[in-house]
């Protein structure tokens, strides 16, 4: 924009404010007014007081050192000030970062226009700079807050493609929330169908505060609608400490009903609007689908697996020997994966395995499962695929997801002559590799349908000959350690 005006003597600061009936109005302006001479001697004309609110110095001062501007301003905008100054700026507005009095940032709006003389030249730029610094900084949180929540989304998105306990993913979405909120503590709880209340996660509780918390939580939200995302906003808590000033209760509800509650606690009082609770309610909304679909999932796989142990049991009329075989096997595997020093998690994991490791054989024909002769090509083909039958039958189920392959995997060879990979060495898992050992003394030492049992001592040169070859040497060792240690282990059935 362009101003055609007569070029302006410098003014006289001293005047009366009767000299100019708009003076006052321009002193007490919100924003900064200037006019910015650009011919010989350069520097301002005019600014008025508010310039000193954000820098600390008198208008005079910028009069009378024109380059004093350019220090209040961040170092990498200066070049846009300049622009500004020199009439060359956008029409339009500029933001320009400026250091406050305090030291702090203070982003400012700048609009200006350029005041031609008669004869056609530029001669000044007028301008107002206003301070938008608390209207950044909400717009800036604003956007934040849609970060944040998408980056929790995901995060809770991903938890639900891979396998999760309902305690882990309790905790995703409790950090979540609490994180939103930017409370100091957090507690979320789970209704059970019995009307008990169940508390998956809590933090900066002591342990003597999450029962009674858990149930003020419960009260608050059990005679509301189950169908209502309402937020409750406490604020006195009345904890038993004393300093929480404000809580916020949000309902997590699914198609059914309420599913339980989500609680955080802040130490400063009315620590939450309105405004604060849409991005909350928004994610409040996806872990109830989350918690939901997972508690879903476990019914789902209990059943599978009460299923599966149904299955273990059909198989003692089928083949007797499989099913003592497995039992004896499970305490031999137990052992041994103690002895080597395997974590509870994974001691776990191959107990069921030794439980399970034969359940594959529920997919081989009769003729070739009780055939009490030697088995032909064709037939030991069919008779392989039992481990991976079985691993497929177990790998359904997200908590055996450890299991499966040390079912997979417990015919593999340590020199890789193994099935169904020709696996080598470490390749195996460990608890395959126990499994193998274990399986192979039982089924030395027991009567089978094609021939007698071989004695204990029998039974364990064959391990030791094997041993490198067919068995880790290790696994071998600690086990005859373990025999040699505890007779009974050669005689009773676990």
């Amino acid at each position: 924009m362009t101003e055609l005006l007569e070029p302006p003597s410098k003014p006289d600061l001293n005047a009366s404010h009767h000299s100019n009936p708009f003076q006052h109005l321009v002193d007490h302006f919100p924003d900064i007014l200037y006019r910015y001479r650009v011919l010989t001697p350069v520097g301002f004309e005019f600014i008025n007081p508010v310039i000193t609110e954000i820098t600390g110095h008198q208008p005079e001062d910028f009069i009378k050192t024109p380059t004093l501007i350019f220090e209040q301003v961040h170092p990498e905008d200066r070049s846009l000030l300049e622009d500004c100054l020199s009439g060359m700026g956008s029409s339009g507005s500029i933001e320009i970062r400026w250091t406050g009095k305090d030291g702090e940032p203070v982003w400012t709006e700048h609009r200006s226009i350029q005041v031609i003389d008669v004869d056609g030249n530029l001669c000044a730029v007028e301008g107002i700079i206003r301070d938008i610094t608390q209207m950044k900084q909400s717009r800036d949180g604003e956007v934040s807050s849609k970060f944040a929540i998408v980056a929790h989304l995901i995060t809770l998105g991903k938890a639900l493609n891979k396998p999760a306990s309902l305690y882990e993913l309790a905790e995703i979405i409790g950090i979540a929330v609490k994180h939103l909120c930017q409370a100091e503590a957090g507690i979320l709880i789970k209704f059970t169908p019995n009307h008990q209340v169940q508390c998956l996660w809590s933090t900066g509780l002591e342990d003597s505060q999450v029962g009674t918390t858990a149930q003020q939580v419960y009260l608050a939200l059990k005679e509301r609608p189950t169908t209502r995302q309402d937020f409750v906003l406490v604020k006195d808590p009345q904890d038993e400490t004393g300093h929480f000033q404000s809580m916020i209760i949000c309902p997590l509800v699914h198609e059914h009903g309420l599913l339980g509650g989500l609680a955080c606690f802040s130490l400063q009082p009315n620590a939450w609007s309105e405004q604060d609770l849409d991005p909350i309610e928004a994610f409040a909304r996806q872990a109830a689908i989350a918690l939901q679909n997972i508690q879903l999932s476990r019914e789902l796989q209990e059943s599978y697996l009460q299923a599966i142990l149904a299955l273990t049991k059909t198989m003692k009329f089928r083949d007797a020997y499989t099913s003592d075989h497995s039992h004896q096997v499970v305490g031999w595997a137990e052992a041994l994966a103690w002895k080597l020093g395997c974590r509870t998690r994974d001691i776990e994991s191959i107990r069921w395995a030794a439980l399970l490791h034969d359940i594959g054989k529920i997919g081989v024909p009769d003729f070739v499962l009780g055939k009490p002769t030697r088995l032909n090509d064709e037939e030991w083909k069919v008779m392989k695929r039992h481990s991976q039958i079985g691993a497929d039958i177990v790998g359904v189920m997200h908590q055996m997801n450890r299991v499966s392959p040390l079912i997979k995997y417990h015919h593999e060879h340590y020199d890789g002559t193994g099935y169904p990979e020709g696996l080598t060495g470490d390749q195996i898992p460990l608890g395959a590799r126990i499994l193998a050992v274990v399986d192979a003394y039982s089924a030395m030492t027991a009567n089978r349908i094609y021939r007698t049992a071989r004695p204990a001592r029998e039974a364990q040169y064959e391990l030791q000959r094997t041993s490198g070859s067919q068995f880790d040497p290790r696994v071998v060792n600690v086990f005859l350690q373990i025999l040699s240690t505890n007779t009974e282990m050669d005689h009773q059935a676990f």
